[in-house]
């Protein structure tokens, strides 16, 4: 196929794609369905795959020469294909979900709510601590990105476990919103829980943590005030774009085309991973990954005792693709890696299998589900990115380790309350008056 053809239908895909979001959220505006839509994990997975995989594909051919990259026209084929394949599917599992009439109970109890305080106060100072000591040596290095993202990762994400304590920062926030008054201002309870990390994700140059928060604050808030703030998430993801642009900017070149490849280099790089899987002919064991991947329900300490000469798939397209940092991977890149086209062809419909179920699932109405529910969505980005077939297992794992005096305290406490699909807001009728005597 022309590539040129192909962009033209990437084009026209997305684009009735934006139409069916934009007229899906008002359709859930009119008949109290705001809460279902933004928690349906079928819509953060369309989303992810429209900017990862479908505008990852339009500007991939531009972004590639950009970082010098260059592959056969048969790569570029199959890996087009494969990514148009994969929206597709994403897209028609959104189209196929129900965004449910749900919403926050009116009364919630938190039975480890103590404990949850306790713990969200000793990370926010631990966090405070963090931008105290790293803070000032991140921002000596803000002039090179590669020196400052590698001593983030050297220095605070591993050796502080930075990922789990942005986990507890999250149940903290959720919780103490869920607490709060009706008139309560999430942004301002968000500040005051985030306000470290945020500077901190600032000075490393990253979006990641950023954009986790943006969404945690989004979704809670429309949950609880029954609206969706769609123009709130527009704003965030201008900011982001900004944020990104303005990091990004070389004063000596002044080359805005180069500047926006550069801000977007996320999703090129991301998409490229599947070019150099193809390309090298890149493979890894499928049978032990499976396993491996089930082994993420256990202590980590586990999969590395089972498997301690395995290399992640990661790792190998990193040290193919010849850079430091930026080239993750993607769930493309993941299928096809340890399963070749066949799993590659069949991994979308597990994916979207899991997604569909999971938004109709009842146990995300009580506190541990609905903590899940919101680590899957926050997680999709990242998996989107990286891989799929350990995440969601070790968020599984999550909710029985780290947070299980949550899981066994409120197992049984209701957080949303729904009423039965299909059900909207009617308008109020006068009843008939009896016949006169």
């Amino acid at each position: 196929m022309n590539l040129r053809l192909f962009d033209l239908i990437c084009i026209s895909v997305g684009l009735a794609y934006i139409a069916y979001t934009v007229r899906r959220a008002r359709r859930a505006v009119r008949s109290d369905r705001a809460g279902g839509f933004v928690l349906n994990p079928c819509f953060y997975l369309s989303g992810y795959a429209f900017l990862y995989l479908l505008l990852g594909t339009l500007i991939s051919e531009a972004g590639q020469e950009l970082y010098g990259f260059g592959f056969s026209d048969e790569t570029r084929w199959l890996s087009n294909s494969l990514m148009l394949y994969y929206f597709f599917i994403f897209f028609g599992v959104y189209a196929v979900s129900d965004d449910e009439v749900i919403a926050f109970e009116k009364r919630i109890s938190i039975k480890s709510l103590t404990i949850i305080r306790l713990v969200g106060i000793a990370c926010l100072l631990i966090a405070t601590g963090i931008l105290v000591v790293h803070g000032p040596t991140l921002l000596s290095m803000s002039g090179d990105r590669n020196q400052v993202y590698a001593y983030f990762v050297e220095h605070i994400f591993y050796d502080l476990r930075y990922g789990t304590l942005i986990n507890f920062m999250i149940v903290f926030f959720v919780c103490e919103y869920l607490r709060s008054k009706p008139a309560a201002n999430p942004l301002r309870i968000g500040l005051f829980v985030f306000l470290p990390v945020l500077i901190i994700e600032l000075l490393v140059g990253g979006r990641a943590v950023l954009l986790k928060v943006l969404l945690v604050v989004f979704i809670v808030t429309c949950l609880k005030k029954g609206k969706l703030y769609l123009r709130y998430l527009l704003y965030s993801f201008i900011a982001l774009a900004s944020i990104g642009l303005i990091q990004r900017f070389d004063v000596a070149t002044v080359d805005l085309g180069q500047t926006a490849l550069n801000a977007l280099g996320e999703l090129i790089l991301t998409r490229t991973t599947t070019d150099i899987v193809i390309e090298n002919g890149l493979s890894g064991s499928g049978y032990a990954y499976s396993i491996s991947s089930m082994l993420s329900l256990l202590p980590g300490v586990v999969n590395t005792l089972s498997f301690p000469d395995s290399v992640n798939y990661i790792d190998v397209v990193t040290s193919a693709a010849g850079r430091e940092y930026g080239v993750a991977g993607n769930i493309v890149s993941e299928a096809y890696y340890y399963g070749g086209l066949w799993f590659a062809l069949i991994s979308p419909f597990i994916i979207s299998t899991c997604m569909y179920a999971l938004n109709g699932a009842r146990f995300t109405r009580h506190l541990p589900g609905f903590l899940f529910l919101m680590f899957v969505i926050l997680g999709l980005q990242n998996m989107m990115r990286t891989s799929f077939y350990d995440q969601l297992p070790a968020y599984v794992y999550l909710m029985y380790s780290y947070f299980l005096f949550i899981t066994l305290l409120d197992f049984g406490n209701p957080v949303l309350r729904g009423r039965r699909r299909g059900s909207i807001r009617r308008v109020p009728q006068l009843s008939p008056s009896p016949p006169a005597a």
